[in-house]
């Protein structure tokens, strides 16, 4: 049986029936046209303590689009019986509008920003012992052959950033395969594969470019028939060229007085022991400069990688700062100033694994951020739990809207108890794709703060991310008329129960407990980041661009004592050994029956497999140029160093060696005497 339908008329009380046509079940209008219902009254009063106890969540309207969504749904489909109005519409569409910007703004964001990132990590850094940073921390996967997309490669703690030439330079032992010390063509052939794949640099071209350099330098030393035909380099040209290519590592003329300030040409400007270098400053600086200048001896000589390498890691270094330096000669006194360069990454990536103020002050922007990352779940939460939860309709008569008549100064208010399935559906949706997003932002505003090592950018990345969380309340308030803001308001907010637990019942511990963990996540994430990006960019960083660092390979091998000894012992060594292949090519000896001494090239970082040494019995038993060549002139014979600086003539046989390391233009008539025998007597032979 159909009921009455009531009428409230305008300005009639609204407890006043007045009989009309028989319809819907209950149906009553008040004074403002809207609809009202008697069954199913909440209690404000009750429901307020409800959600005291934890026993039910009080959603009340907000300055967005999603509760402006979530409201006018079911007010607009009551008032209009289930049509569709343009409030509705405008509701639809400024969620999905935001949704759409938001989702932009996060594309950009992780695309131009975050991956952009983490490949010039990439670039900048791989390992070849044990795992590699997690992808989110910014790293590559691990592949089985070196690629040569990172600048820097760290290997058991040690971080190698030379270009792959350079590289070479103290791994001898995997050049001169046989150990006979001499590096053959041949040899260089049948170690290219396991060459290429390890350092990224084909060894027959490396070959070729160790040729061109000693031949550059043949008005300092003699060119053995082997190597000028391009046959095989013997070690002591490759010691030699050594000094050369591995200059050409320290990249551009800028690091030219970095090396002066490092004593690194301290000991040929005291001892005048490397005409190369010379014994004064501007010789020694005018050295660097014809190697790494533009177009320089290095850029001419070495292969196509060392263009690649240079270009790469001046760009990864941000561009440079100075500062002013004074160079005393370490003989004469003399002073020349001149500007010490220094990069912009080393010091900001310096900055963030060291300075315990700058790391405080990012995790207090990026708690900050957290904390309205956390405010926006919560509110999902609520959402969500308000879609699992809410009483649905009774039935399809019923839209679940009633409306109270109040006091004076708030004549009615209208509140939602029920709502329809469309609206759980679209609700529902609207907050997946919400969580969805903000564990996007998450994410990508964490990597986004991490990698900032500047005091003022974080600050304003750390704003414009929240800005991003707060596109639907900018949105809602610059889009919706005031009037509309007001109305929608003032609607009365909904109650929905929650599930019962304990951290429900009791709030202060739930909020207390949950800051807690989130202060213990960033804690730990900083700590984290630090270890794995941090500390391992900034050493990385600080090899590539100065080469220096506790944990550079290139600094700690070519150091202050490595030059030291390069000029005064192994030069010295070199020229007394090259003097001897002489004698052995005059006689028609093969290049690899004269030894060369340990080189300090050799005793850098151990191989995995290195060659048995030669021992100093085989080194005794070596054979000897024979009595009718002076044996006199043996390298044994006498102690001391002997200089490139030798009369020529046709045949030179081993000049005694002199202490000191004088020039051979100093010592006495006696020598040169003995000289001008020799040469007449093997001149006769």
């Amino acid at each position: 049986m159909p009921s009455r339908k009531l009428i409230i008329r305008t300005g009639a009380p609204s407890d006043t029936p007045v009989p009309d046509t028989p319809g819907r079940d209950l149906p009553v209008t008040s004074n403002t046209g809207r609809p009202t219902r008697t069954p199913r009254r909440q209690n404000t009063g009750l429901l307020n303590e409800a959600c005291h106890a934890g026993e039910y969540r009080k959603v009340q309207p907000m300055d967005n689009v999603y509760t402006f969504l979530m409201f006018t749904l079911p007010l607009e489909q009551a008032l209009h019986q289930g049509k569709m109005t343009w409030r509705c519409l405008i509701a639809i569409c400024l969620v999905t509008f935001t949704l759409l910007i938001k989702g932009i703004l996060l594309y950009a964001i992780f695309n131009a920003v975050v991956m952009e990132d983490l490949e010039w990590q990439g670039s900048i850094l791989s390992s070849r012992t044990g795992p590699q940073m997690a992808s989110f921390l910014g790293a590559a996967p691990e592949k089985q052959c070196n690629t040569g997309g990172s600048l820097c490669t760290e290997v058991n703690g040690t971080y190698t950033c030379a270009p792959p030439t350079v590289q070479l330079m103290g791994r001898w032992h995997e050049l001169d395969t046989n150990g006979d010390g001499v590096w053959t063509q041949e040899e260089a052939v049948a170690s290219r594969a396991a060459i290429q794949c390890k350092y990224v640099v084909d060894p027959v071209e490396v070959f070729d470019v160790f040729v061109k350099f000693i031949l550059a330098r043949e008005e300092h030393l003699w060119i053995h028939p082997d190597l000028r035909a391009g046959r095989s380099i013997h070690k002591a040209y490759f010691t030699f060229a050594s000094g050369d290519l591995i200059m050409c590592g320290y990249r551009d003329i800028k690091m030219c007085p970095n090396l002066l300030e490092r004593g690194v040409f301290d000991a040929p400007l005291r001892e005048g022991t490397a005409p190369r270098v010379g014994t004064t400053i501007d010789s020694a600086l005018n050295y660097c400069r014809g190697l790494l200048e533009e177009g320089g001896t290095c850029e001419r000589n070495l292969p196509s990688t060392y263009g690649v390498w240079k270009v790469s890691s001046e760009r990864q270094c941000w561009g440079a700062r100075y500062d002013k330096y004074v160079y005393r000669h370490p003989t004469n006194g003399h002073e020349k100033s001149m500007l010490l360069v220094k990069y912009k990454a080393p010091q900001a990536y310096a900055r963030a694994s060291n300075s315990s103020l700058f790391r405080v002050y990012k995790g207090i922007i990026i708690l900050l951020f957290l904390l309205a990352m956390y405010t926006e779940l919560k509110d999902i939460h609520v959402a969500w739990t308000w879609v699992m939860n809410f009483p649905a309709v009774d039935d399809k008569d019923d839209d679940g809207v009633f409306e109270t008549v109040g006091t004076e100064a708030r004549p009615y208010s209208v509140r939602v108890e029920a709502i329809s399935r469309n609206h759980r559906i679209a609700i529902g949706f609207v907050t997946f794709i919400r969580f969805l997003m903000i564990t996007v932002l998450i994410l990508v505003g964490v990597q986004f703060l991490m990698k900032d090592t500047d005091w003022v950018n974080l600050l304003l990345n750390g704003v414009a991310l929240v800005f991003v969380a707060e596109i639907a309340a900018s949105v809602f308030l610059h889009v919706v008329d005031t009037h509309m803001q007001e109305q929608f308001l003032t609607t009365e907010p909904m109650y929905v129960k929650l599930n019962p637990n304990i951290l429900n019942k009791h709030p202060s511990i739930r909020d207390l407990l949950y800051f807690s963990v989130l202060c213990l996540f960033m804690f730990v994430l900083m700590e984290v980041y630090l270890v794995v990006v941090d500390i391992p960019l900034s050493k990385a960083v600080e090899c590539a661009c100065l080469s220096s660092g506790d944990q550079c390979h290139e600094a700690n091998v070519y150091d202050h004592g490595f030059w030291q000894r390069y000029w005064t012992q192994d030069v010295p060594e070199v020229f007394e050994t090259v003097e001897r292949l002489k004698v052995a090519a005059a006689s028609g000896r093969p290049i690899s029956e004269i030894r060369d001494g340990s080189s300090q090239l050799d005793r850098q970082l151990p191989p995995p497999a290195p060659p048995p040494a030669a021992s100093p019995e085989a080194v005794a038993a070596e054979p000897r140029a024979e009595p009718r060549k002076l044996p006199s002139y043996a390298p044994d014979s006498a102690p001391g160093g002997i200089r490139w600086h030798v009369v020529s003539v046709k045949k030179h046989p081993p000049v005694k060696k002199h202490s000191g390391h004088r020039l051979l233009n100093k010592v006495g008539s006696r020598w040169l005497n003995k000289v001008k025998r020799h040469s007449l007597v093997s001149g006769g032979a």
